[in-house]
């Protein structure tokens, strides 16, 4: 009689990521290989959809159990969490922003049972971005030499890029004590002591796994936040000499094999395939010198303070460390609405939370996925402020009926036909806590008699089109109290010029001008 397959516990840290999280659970219950232990670690979420969710795939898949942190507990110890209430004989870390293929786990599985020497098994890695361009990882190889000293040397000798094995299946027995520090390197660490305990199995052209490069390891700003990584010199400590002592701690080596390490490691260091130590010693001590001496020559106050969605400043952005901000962006964000424009979040905040005040409804015409809207309800707790929030959208995208031939010779549709998809279904569940919120589907000008408001207090129009968003002016402006915000969002980008000389036509024939702010937006006050 056939033996049970071996189970598999996949582990799946989450935070604030509903659709991410949606897309790693479909792929992993979608696996071909079906003896898994899903289990998902949810970092306290601000966003109640992740908790839906959850319940909903735990009631329709009993191989899927679920855990809600009651405090933010960090990055790096949720997956260490994960890796604790492992069950199965092999383990995985899935994160909520990667893909596999279907046959992932049990190409993975099949090479373990049959190399049991081996500790870790991973396919093909492909890099993808947002946009959903992929390319091949720089990692080509596996690690399976017999000999521990070979096997170390060769792993701290190649590419940075070996990193990716961290994503693999691991033999649980081997790796389940093994600490996960909370710190940049962390992984690499994590890894060097799996190593030390067998090999690391590439498995070329029989599976691939995609790896998601825009999270919090995107950039060294966002590791050092991820980490609360305090000291501004920490690439050496964090990658380089711990490769030559770290394994001193490791309880399963001998002094004897510990004291050779430090020598086979140092010269893997110093043959490494990315030259770790001329740029970690030469390189970047001389660029770090450079960027101290030219800070103090120009003076501190000259560096840029802010630097994305179209503006550079050197002033004041102290908001974005304002608990209450940081609480709504995220929420916000969490939508997939957005990526790094925070300063057009906090001035559309900053509006909402003026007119919460002045008598009348909110209004935001193009929701699209509901970014900003979630933003607002967040931050002024739209719950409790007795005031109706319609958001007006087709859910799916510009309207081709309603462009202008300007904006067809333009290449509007063709320059947003990528931007949008079907998001109706998503944004209902996005605002299934705010019984404040009425959702309007179908095109502008059409729907606008459908919000049934007679005083309004503040408007968003971010339509991307000059018909709907002028007929949208037109139809609140008798409606919007005095002391009233209108928020253009789309008024003063570069690629919005027949917006901007519409709106500005408009606000002629009103006697009114239009505000300019250096985010893009255009901000209207009724007076």
């Amino acid at each position: 009689m056939q033996s049970e397959p071996p189970l598999v516990t996949v582990g799946i840290p989450t935070f604030n990521r509903v659709n991410g999280l949606e897309s790693t659970l479909q792929c992993m219950i979608g696996q071909t290989y079906k003896q898994l232990d899903i289990v998902v670690s949810d970092n306290c979420s601000t966003d109640p959809a992740v908790a839906r969710l959850l319940e909903q795939y735990a009631a329709k898949d009993s191989r899927i159990r679920y855990f809600i942190q009651e405090n933010n507990i960090s990055i790096v110890p949720n997956f260490q969490f994960l890796l604790h209430q492992a069950k199965g004989e092999y383990f995985l870390w899935a994160a909520d922003d990667d893909k596999w293929d279907e046959n992932f786990i049990a190409v993975c599985v099949r090479a373990l049972e049959q190399n049991p020497e081996a500790v870790l098994a991973i396919g093909n890695v492909k890099i993808t971005d947002r946009n959903n361009v992929g390319s091949d990882a720089k990692l080509t190889h596996g690690f399976m030499q017999k000999s521990l000293y070979s096997r170390m040397f060769m792993f701290t000798q190649a590419a940075m890029e070996s990193k990716y094995f961290f994503c693999g299946l691991y033999r649980t027995s081997a790796v389940k004590n093994i600490p996960f520090e909370n710190n940049w390197g962390g992984d690499h660490m994590f890894l060097l002591e799996a190593i030390s305990k067998g090999g690391f199995m590439y498995l070329a052209r029989q599976t691939n796994f995609y790896y998601f490069r825009g999270g919090s390891s995107s950039s060294s700003e966002k590791i050092k936040k991820a980490f609360d990584i305090q000291r501004n010199f920490f690439y050496t400590e964090g990658y380089v000499f711990r490769y030559a002592w770290y394994h001193c701690r490791f309880s399963h080596l001998n002094v004897g094999q510990k004291i050779l390490l430090i020598f086979v490691n140092t010269a893997g260091l110093l043959f490494n395939e990315d030259r770790i130590l001329y740029y970690a010693l030469i390189k970047k001590p001389f660029m770090d010198l450079k960027r101290l001496i030219s800070g103090r020559i120009r003076g501190s106050r000259h560096l840029p303070t802010y630097s994305q969605d179209g503006l550079t400043t050197l002033h004041n952005n102290g908001f974005m460390k304002d608990p209450e901000f940081i609480r709504a962006e995220t929420a916000g964000a969490a939508t997939g609405s957005w990526k790094n424009i925070h300063w057009r979040v906090h001035t559309i905040l900053w509006a909402a939370d003026h007119c919460k005040k002045i008598e009348g409804d909110f209004v935001e015409c193009g929701t699209n996925k509901g970014g900003f809207a979630k933003a607002i309800c967040t931050y002024i707790d739209i719950n409790n402020t007795g005031k109706r929030f319609y958001l007006l959208d087709t859910f799916n995208g510009l309207s081709e009926d309603l462009l202008t031939k300007e904006e067809k010779l333009a290449g509007k549709k063709e320059h947003f036909a990528s931007e949008y998809s079907d998001c109706y279904e998503e944004v209902k569940l996005t605002f299934a806590d705010f019984p404040n919120v009425i959702i309007i589907k179908g095109t502008v000008p059409g729907t606008l008699p459908e919000v049934k408001t007679e005083r309004v207090a503040f408007l968003s129009v971010d339509m991307n089109s000059v018909v709907p968003e002028i007929a949208t002016l037109d139809f609140f402006w008798n409606k919007l109290s005095v002391g009233g915000m209108i928020v253009l969002d789309d008024y003063a980008f570069v690629t919005c010029d027949l917006q901007y000389l519409a709106f500005n036509q408009w606000a002629k024939g009103k006697g009114i001008r239009i505000l300019t702010l250096a985010t893009g937006q255009g901000l209207i006050v009724k007076q």
